[in-house]
């Protein structure tokens, strides 16, 4: 080997120790260097001291395990990881939101590699994600038993309390789990306060579905569909309406086309066509704001008459008839294909028109 390739061979060879040396772990090989019975151990003895009330005992060990972590990385962060688990299954301890708060701000001392990039690290061990998770289930615990408490007693004055600040996530779902289990006639009884509560928190919209389901009416839903929160539900609209009875499903169709939120209007047009209301759907056609959701409806309904009689009225708005090409051509069946033909066959302007669209 002459000088060069030595040369290009030590380079190399340096190249490529570097790479290998910054190449971290993976969370497997992180969890094989802990030792997981001593670990769920550690981890039990922690939640015998949350149990027992012994709270100093508790932060002093905690404390013990993030100072020590730099020198056995894998054994402290998994106790430390493993004890934020756990205590997301125990009912919910104010005395222990501090520790879970402190949890949340460790930084990582155990890097795994990235699935993608292996020289970029990512914590092998959740700890700080895992506190965070468990203070988010123990805040949602605690704001389902509010509600529900408040709910049984018909307290209005809870939610109006309520509607003067913002919710959080964990409050969201709370509030959620409550009135999904809350039966028809106490949510009626604070049914102004719900309703107050959803025109003032868009961000408690989403929680009026469970509530409609729960009453087995739509009025929860019309109520959060005037707020400012209204395109929340555009989601929940097609589940509502399908479970819903008829005359509920009808007032959420009314509400829900009359509402502030253009996506809620287009929504409740497919709505209208799915209940076989094809007539009121097609009138929309040409419509500058619902014309092309009232094309896409009578295209997922196969509503080849309507459209056909649309397109052979020579009296019908251009606008209109334009929509009605526009959703055979969506539809791209057949029959669908037949009536475009057919249209754009003849002389007359409206055909001309047809086939300019078609181009």
């Amino acid at each position: 080997m002459g000088p060069k390739q030595r040369i290009m061979a030590a380079l190399l060879a340096l190249l490529t120790g570097a790479a290998a040396a910054a190449e971290l772990p993976s969370r497997e090989t992180w969890a094989s260097r802990s030792d997981r019975e001593a670990v769920r151990g550690e981890v039990d003895a922690l939640l015998g001291l949350a149990r027992h009330g012994d709270r100093d005992a508790l932060q002093a060990r905690i404390e013990g395990h993030q100072h020590q972590a730099p020198e056995q990385p894998a054994w402290h962060e998994a106790v430390l990881a493993g004890f934020a688990r756990a205590l997301a299954k125990e009912a919910p301890d104010p005395t222990l939101v501090p520790l879970l708060e402190a949890l949340t701000r460790h930084e990582p001392v155990a890097l795994a590699g990235h699935p993608e990039r292996r020289s970029s690290g990512i914590p092998a061990f959740r700890v700080a994600g895992l506190a965070r998770g468990t203070l988010n289930r123990w805040t949602a615990e605690a704001f389902r038993e509010e509600a529900a408490a408040a709910l049984a007693v018909g307290n209005t004055d809870w939610f109006a309390a309520r509607s003067k600040r913002p919710a959080t996530t964990p409050e969201v779902a709370g509030l959620d789990a409550a009135l999904a289990a809350a039966s028809a006639e106490t949510i009626v009884r604070v049914g102004d306060a719900l309703a107050g509560l959803w025109q003032a928190r868009p961000e408690l919209a989403r929680t009026a579905t469970s509530a409609a389901l729960a009453a087995g009416s739509a009025w929860p839903v019309t109520a959060a569909l005037a707020g400012p929160g209204g395109a929340r539900l555009v989601p929940d609209l097609p589940l509502l309406h399908d479970r819903l009875p008829a005359a509920e499903a009808a007032a959420l169709r009314e509400a829900a086309l009359e509402a502030p939120a253009p996506e809620v209007r287009s929504t409740a047009v497919g709505l209208l066509a799915q209940a076989g209301e094809l007539e009121r759907t097609a009138a929309l056609l040409g419509d500058p704001a619902l014309g092309s959701s009232a094309a896409l409806a009578l295209a997922n309904t196969g509503a080849f008459g309507t459209l056909e009689a649309l397109l052979a009225n020579a009296g019908s708005p251009k606008a209109a008839r334009r929509d009605a090409v526009l959703a055979l051509r969506i539809d791209g069946s057949p029959r669908a294909r037949a009536i475009l033909d057919a249209a754009a066959a003849g002389e007359g302007p409206g055909s001309q028109e047809v086939r300019q669209w078609l181009d």
